[in-house]
């Protein structure tokens, strides 16, 4: 089964803070760990490993990280990516950079040395500095999205944001009923003071369809999302289903076939 990764690791705001991560920590674990043996190297000092290290780190390997960070954007604005799609972007970098630092120390340090003994020696080198580098940078995406508490700590704030990833305002899900699309916005409506009104924001459902799954909110129909944690019956009608919400005032939309089955598990 291809698990597939939720869309904030994939923001586009995020694409410099990744690579920028995973190239800090590669620099932080060549520096400790020494697995180029960069020490004996003219008596090269820590210090001179880590500066020079991170200058050559920012040159190299960061430019390839950028574009495959960013492609990996690009398909994500189509579809959810699986771990399999990634792991594949993953193994890409870790050939092109161990490409890159074979290339440099032969031409620096090892002209005698055949390109495949020293690219053997490097890719696992590499692959070794990215485990540690991705398992940091997942941690760190985790905890930056992670759903906000309430002060109370009855419920949860979920931020939203325009198309270009500006933040807007936050609701509580218990609050939210219901999402429709409104041609190049959308509406979320939500309870306030006992009445059901809507909150315009300049959105699409596709943008935000990925980010909103997590916190149980899924679309029904191609122009709605609701509040799973909201529905009080479904029932059959026709080729569709209709579902009725909790709220001040009745509310009953339609399900289509097509995107029933991601509402089936809510069905007591």
């Amino acid at each position: 089964m291809n698990f597939k990764i939720p869309a904030y690791f994939f923001n586009k705001k995020d694409i410099l803070l990744k690579s920028s991560l995973i190239c800090l920590v590669s620099v932080l674990f060549i520096v400790i760990y020494n697995p180029f043996n960069a020490h004996s190297w003219d008596n090269v000092s820590t210090w001179d490993m880590l500066t020079g290290g991170l200058g050559y780190v920012l040159l190299t390997w960061f430019p390839v990280l950028l574009l495959s960070n960013y492609f990996q954007y690009k398909i994500s604005k189509d579809r959810l990516l699986g771990i399999t799609t990634v792991l594949i972007f993953i193994f890409f970098e870790i050939i092109i950079i161990s490409c890159i630092v074979t290339i440099e120390e032969i031409i620096v340090k090892y002209p005698d040395v055949t390109f495949v003994e020293l690219f053997l020696e490097n890719i696992y080198y590499v692959a070794c500095t990215f485990v540690l580098a991705y398992l940091f940078l997942i941690v760190t995406l985790i905890v930056k999205n992670a759903p906000i508490q309430s002060k109370k700590g009855t419920d949860i704030l979920i931020p939203f944001s325009d198309e270009n990833d500006n933040y807007k305002f936050s609701l509580m899900k218990k609050d939210i009923v219901y999402i429709k699309s409104s041609d190049n916005y959308i509406e979320i409506f939500c309870i306030k003071n006992r009445e059901l009104k809507p909150e315009l924001l300049r959105n699409n459902l596709k943008n935000l369809e990925p980010f909103l799954n997590k916190y149980d909110i899924i679309r029904c129909h191609r122009s709605y999302m609701i509040n799973t944690g909201r529905i009080s019956n479904i029932i059959k009608s026709g080729k569709n289903y209709e579902i009725e919400l909790k709220a001040p005032e009745k509310v009953s939309l339609i399900a289509s076939l097509n995107f029933f089955n991601k509402l089936s598990k809510y069905i007591d």
